[in-house]
């Protein structure tokens, strides 16, 4: 640093005043940066960079000089025109949207108090005020076409550099020269300055002058500064300013006397090009290599850019958030926030890259496991604990500090224990770990170390491992989490579930079918109201005792993953996931588990909110002085929960633009949008400024007047309203952040809509008359029409009247003739009703009792159910002193038709089983075809009445079955080689009993079952299989019927036909019988056969029951 006296100052009482501010103000900055010694070691660990180039919509690579409006946007000069920004949109002008400009090359930047901006270029100058644009050339009286510096001085004046001279604008907008000096009215202007009342400018060839509008008070010229300067930085206290050169920057003092700095200082870089203090007292410096900050040391190193090694800073700004924005000339530009989050990688002095794991060592120090050994973190000195070669394996996954403060590294190589102080300490055991790959390690209660591998879980209780596995309960070997509960129980995470170990022993297991948010379980967690919190790759598992409930993104939760959950002081959790880290209210929880709320309320903090590093771990931890401490893939995020807590600033809400039916119109210039009564769509677009987190920015508006309430803006920042009705309306709208901070106040605008020529007050009100006299006319007129019409119903009424009387009389006769009649219909409905009972009580009164069947067959049933009250199907029995004969019979039709052919039927049967004394099936059945035909003179009368028939003959000597059938077939069940019930048909022959007219005898055909073991028999009509039911309303059909057979083998005759009555009872449900149903079934066992004592049951008389 040189120390060089260019003048003596006025008075030496103001050199020792200055002097002493100037030492006061430095010791200051040293004392502020002493105070936070994290920062000054690493001055950019809690800056997040957002930076913008031509990928995000710059039209050119650099980026000149940078500004924040009062409004809140964000102004860039480029080579290609002005940008103006919001932190989603670039909006760009230039002279495709500005045709009048000559060029697009802009370099300067001022805003006056009352925010109108003036932008320097090669154009002039261009102003903008409430929307408005403004244009002032040389034509318009400036010394020069470029306008290179602007100022505005104590007094309000705006002063303005040129590449031809000095000069000022007027309070008209009109170009003051600046006669008073001859050399600024002409030389070329590198930059201005003001300071208190005076001006500090900057010049090629003639040096440095600090002037007001009488005169220069000071000139330094360039051959007694020995260097030219460009820009300048004003100081505070008036007198003291910094000039940046070639080589650093040179700092002048109000005495006179400067001095330099440059590299020797630890300025890095050759040029300094920009000079910056910001709201908390630091001075940010942009030099030809990077932007850097004054520490108490010098100057940091540059700050790095991703993918960029240099680049020339040539502007610094600061926004209302405290945010540090730069332009660059080559590499867009981009802006410095304070992030929730301090980083640190390997550029910091980290071992490795990766962080697996992060613990406290002591109160002041922690151990940091990468993947490339152990680090140690001391205050903000950073440095290698246990290097690489010290270790199993350079990639650390987890560390132990235990109860005797020996220290334990798992690597996926192997397990080491080390002393406090680093030193190596043997492992004693009888056996080894199973598997080298260690996750992780936790000590219990009783002082055993657990590790969890990709085998399973190794116990070492100080003299030997044990393995717990898959094999003793675990749902997976593949280890994922471990923690000891409240009651002394490890609970284990897994690929596959979560296990509950006690006393060494697996005792329970739990899976997503057991109510897991997944199978893959993550750290659990136990917090202070005993309840298990379980992170999985589908959520949130919350388990108090046997309740297992589980959460995801549909309820609100920020991400589906939950690698690990950490507690606050402050009833929050945060849960480690894929994208960063997120919080949750444990109120919002307990909301939703009682059914106050339907939703949990969570904040995700992602990159865009200043988490680097990628995805953090389950290794993450709080210490005690507020700080969560995440492991990611790049380092270590530190977040301090204090600044979480923190109210931070609203974000500031703009109405941006305003389209009337593809007209624009300017909100900054119109406070109130006027719609003519043929306007129909209101296009109103807005935005916010709130860079700590743009994209987070959500929107309300409403249109007082019209919206009942608030409207929610989807991803368009705009509401669009089409065919307002006539009237005034204010449109609102307010912008929140993502901590909830809703915008102070809200950017409104008054809508006003015309009426129509036939909505206006005047036409309506003669409208509503027209109305009104056009309503009495048509009452007057029809009330007239209604006494008209009044006076004809009267006469049509009488008419009416006399008729009615008329047939009312009439009437009354015919309902006596009916009634008449209907005690006629009645009498004879309830003869032929009693008739037919009376036929049903003869036809029963003849049957004979079932049990004197069952006394020749005691395992016999007969189900048999009528469609209406007497039956076409009927079964028919006799018996000889060897021989017993079974008949089931399906007449044609059924009621008292079908009752009428049963009686022939069983007619038939008796002349050929007991009068012709006929003994084989197929016989019998011929001789009662012929009967039938005979009986019912078909030939003559050509009726086709007839029936189906099955009859079987048992032979109780040769102990066989003889069966012959018309068409109904015999069923028979008996038991296979393996004891299984297995069904036989025999079909009978396709010919009906009688129904025809040929008077060929018909062939029947003899059919024996030779009886050697118990076999089940079933003869029956088609009424059963017929049935319609079910849920499509089908047939019953013959194989299910069948089957039911088989089905039902292993009961009782007596239980088969009960079962056989539900089951086409349910089957049928409310569908009506569409015929009548018949089945006979009966058991024969060959053990059992014996000739039985004749008893004569019946002389062959139809059995009916």
């Amino acid at each position: 640093m040189g120390v060089f006296a260019i003048g003596l100052p006025k008075s030496r009482r103001a050199y020792f005043l200055f002097f002493a501010l100037i030492t006061l103000l430095s010791s200051g900055r040293k004392l502020i940066a002493r105070s936070n010694s994290f920062h000054s070691q690493w001055p950019f660990a809690n800056l997040q960079i957002q930076h913008f180039s031509q990928d995000d919509g710059l039209p050119t690579a650099g980026a000149l000089s940078i500004h924040q409006s009062k409004s809140g946007y964000i102004w860039i000069t480029t080579f290609s025109g002005l940008i103006r920004f919001d932190g989603i949109k670039m909006e760009v002008f230039n002279k495709k949207k500005l045709p009048w400009l000559n060029n697009n090359v802009f370099t300067e930047i001022f805003e006056t108090k009352d925010g109108t901006l003036y932008f320097g270029g090669y154009n002039g100058l261009l102003i903008r005020k409430e929307g408005e644009w403004k244009l002032l050339s040389k034509e318009s009286g400036l010394p020069g076409n470029v306008v290179s510096a602007i100022a505005q001085g104590r007094d309000g004046t705006i002063w303005l550099g040129t590449n031809n001279g000095l000069c000022f604008v007027s309070p008209n907008d009109s170009i003051v020269s600046l006669s008073t000096h001859r050399i600024l009215s002409q030389a070329k202007i590198y930059d201005i300055a003001a300071q208190g009342s005076t001006m500090w400018v900057t010049t090629k060839k003639f040096g440095v002058f600090e002037i007001n509008k009488n005169g220069t008070r000071r000139h330094f010229a360039k051959e007694a500064l020995h260097k030219e300067f460009r820009h300048i930085l004003s100081y505070p206290e008036e007198g003291r300013i910094r000039l940046s050169t070639d080589s650093g920057h040179r700092d002048l003092f109000p005495e006179g006397r400067f001095e330099d700095i440059g590299k020797a200082d630890g300025l890095p870089g050759n040029r300094s090009k920009s000079f910056y203090h910001d709201s908390k007292g630091r001075l940010w410096v942009g030099t030809d290599t990077g932007l850097c900050i004054a520490t108490e040391n010098g100057y940091s190193t540059p700050l790095k850019l991703k993918g960029i090694s240099h680049y020339q800073v040539v502007d610094i700004t600061e926004d209302r958030e405290g945010n540090i924005w730069v332009a660059t000339y080559r590499n867009g530009f981009f802006y410095l926030k304070e992030s929730q989050f301090y980083f640190l990688g390997k550029d910091h002095g980290l071992s490795g890259e990766v962080v697996y794991c992060i613990v406290p060592l002591n109160k002041s120090s922690k151990l940091i496991g990468t993947n490339n050994g152990v680090d140690i973190l001391k205050g903000n000195q950073l440095r290698p604990f246990l290097a690489k070669d010290a270790l199993p394996s350079g990639v650390v996954r987890d560390i132990l500090i235990d109860s005797k403060r020996n220290i334990w590294v798992c690597t996926e190589s192997g397990l080491a224990r080390f002393s406090e102080d680093g030193k190596p300490l043997p492992i004693l055991s009888e056996n080894k770990t199973t598997c080298s790959y260690v996750r992780l390690a936790i000590e219990d209660s009783d002082g055993k170390i657990w590790l969890g591998t990709r085998e399973g879980i190794n116990v070492y209780d100080g003299k030997q491992f044990r393995l717990i596995s898959k094999k003793d309960g675990l749902k997976s070997d593949y280890i994922l989490g471990m923690m000891e509960d409240s009651k002394g129980q490890i609970w284990v995470s897994t690929q596959s579930g979560l296990s509950i170990i006690k006393d060494g022993k697996v005792t329970k297991t739990l899976t997503k079918k057991d109510g897991l948010a997944g199978d893959v379980c993550f750290r659990p967690y136990e917090d202070t109201d005993s309840i298990i919190w379980v992170g999985a790759n589908g959520g949130l598992s919350r388990i108090d005792g046997d309740s297992i409930m589980h959460f995801s993104s549909q309820d609100g939760l920020a991400s589906d993953e939950a690698f690990q959950i950490i507690e606050d002081n402050g009833r929050h959790f945060w849960v480690i996931c894929n994208e960063g880290a997120y919080q949750i209210c444990r109120d919002s929880i307990d909301a939703l588990v009682e059914g106050r709320d339907s939703r949990i309320e969570s904040l995700l903090l992602d990159r865009n909110l200043g988490l680097h590093g990628g995805t953090p771990n389950s290794k993450s931890y709080k210490d005690k002085k507020g700080y969560i401490w995440l492991c990611t893939q790049k380092g270590i995020a530190k977040l301090s929960l204090k600044s979480m807590s923190q109210r931070g600033i609203a974000p500031k809400v703009i109405i941006s633009d305003l389209t009337l039916d593809d007209t624009q119109l300017s909100p900054e210039k119109d406070d109130f949008v006027k719609i003519k009564p043929y306007g129909n769509r209101l296009e109103i677009s807005f935005t916010g400024i709130h860079f700590e987190a743009p994209q987070h920015l959500r929107f309300q508006y409403k249109l007082e007047g019209f919206d009942p309430k608030w409207q929610t803006a989807k991803s368009l920042r705009k509401a669009v309203y089409t065919h307002l009705p006539p009237g005034e309306y204010t449109f609102k709208v307010k912008a929140i952040c993502y901590k909830g901070i809703e915008s102070r106040g809200t950017a409104k605008i008054k809508v006003v809509k015309e009426p129509r020529f036939y909505q206006s007050l005047i036409i309506q009100l003669l409208f509503g008359l027209s109305i009104i006299l056009l309503a009495l006319l048509i009452y007057r007129w029809r009330l007239s029409v209604l006494r008209n019409r009044n006076a004809m119903l009267k006469t049509l009424i009488f008419e009416k009247t006399r008729e009615l009387r008329k047939k009312s009389e009439k009437l009354e006769e015919q309902t006596a003739d009916l009634t008449k009649m209907s005690s006629t219909l009645k009498k004879q409905n309830e003869d032929i009703t009693a008739g037919i009972y009376y036929a049903q009580t003869i036809q029963s009164a003849i049957l004979p009792p079932t049990e004197k069947i069952m006394e020749r067959l005691p395992e016999f049933f007969v189900y048999f159910n009528p469609r209406d009250i007497v039956s076409g199907d009927f079964y028919w029995f006799h018996t000889t002193p060897n021989k017993t004969f079974i008949v089931a019979a399906d007449c044609t039709g059924h009621g008292v038709p079908g009752a009428f052919m049963s009686l022939i039927g069983s007619m038939a049967l008796d002349n050929a089983v007991i009068k012709n004394e006929l003994s084989d099936a197929a016989s019998i059945l011929t001789t009662v075809d012929g009967y039938v035909r005979q009986a019912l003179k078909q030939e003559q009368t050509r009726n086709h009445d007839g029936m189906d028939i099955a009859m079987c003959i048992l032979d109780h000597e040769n102990k066989k079955l003889n069966y012959a059938g018309a068409k109904r077939p015999l069923v028979y069940v008996d038991q296979d080689d393996n004891s299984q019930p297995q069904l036989h048909t025999i079909k009978g022959c396709r010919d009906s009993i009688g129904g025809s007219f040929d008077t060929s005898p018909l062939n029947f055909k003899n059919h024996y079952v030779e009886l050697h073991k118990k076999t089940s028999f079933y003869i029956f009509s088609d009424g059963y299989q017929d049935q319609f039911g079910g849920v499509f309303g089908k047939k019953f059909m013959s194989k299910q019927f069948t089957q039911s057979l088989l089905d039902i083998q292993h009961f009782s005759m007596k239980e088969q036909k009960s079962l056989l009555h539900k089951k086409i009872s349910d089957w049928q449900g409310k569908t009506p019988q569409v015929d009548d149903m018949l089945i006979v079934g009966f058991q024969l066992d060959p053990d059992e056969i014996q000739l039985p004592e004749v008893k004569h049951i019946g002389e062959g008389i139809p059995m009916y029951q």
